[in-house]
This record gives C-alpha cells, sequence and structure tokens, in this order.
C-alpha cells in the first residue's frame, strides 16, 4: 500500500484522524446521541463541554476539546444524520 494513496484520498478514508485501536471516547459515553445533534445543528464544542462538565459531572480533564473536537472531525456524529 506504501505510496498507492495519494494524501488526498488517505484523508477522505479518515485513516489518518485517530491511532488504529484507539476508541472515541464521546462515542462510549452515554450522553453521544445528545452531543451527535448539537453537533449536526453547528453548536459550538465550548457549550457541550460546558454542559458535560457542569451539568452532566464530568471533570474537565475527562471531557476535554480535544475528545469533542476529533468525535466531530471524524464526522463520527454524522453516523444517522
Amino acid at each position: 500500500m506504501e505510496g498507492t494513496v495519494t494524501l488526498q484520498e488517505y484523508a477522505a478514508s479518515g485513516l489518518g484522524l485517530k491511532k488504529p485501536g484507539t476508541q472515541c471516547w464521546l462515542c462510549g459515553i452515554p450522553e453521544r446521541e445528545e452531543v451527535d445533534i448539537c453537533l449536526r445543528q453547528d453548536m459550538s464544542i465550548g457549550v457541550i463541554l460546558r454542559w458535560l462538565i457542569d451539568v452532566r459531572g464530568y471533570k474537565p480533564a475527562e471531557a476535554t476539546r480535544n475528545k469533542v473536537g476529533k468525535h466531530r472531525d471524524a464526522r463520527h456524529h454524522e453516523r444517522d444524520a
């Protein structure tokens, strides 16, 4: 496979978005469906984070901008859109 895939093809495949075997944190929490709906409506990551921390009780070290951003960038929130 080395050298046979263009950078655009690789990026479009989503393979470069996470290390193999690394699970998406947001995909594994009970609030995923509600967060996915809000991401599809273009709600800001900051508001989602505040809700996860202030209302749902996640620790700031657990619910991070990076985790929510990776979930969004990998388009996991579009699975049933």
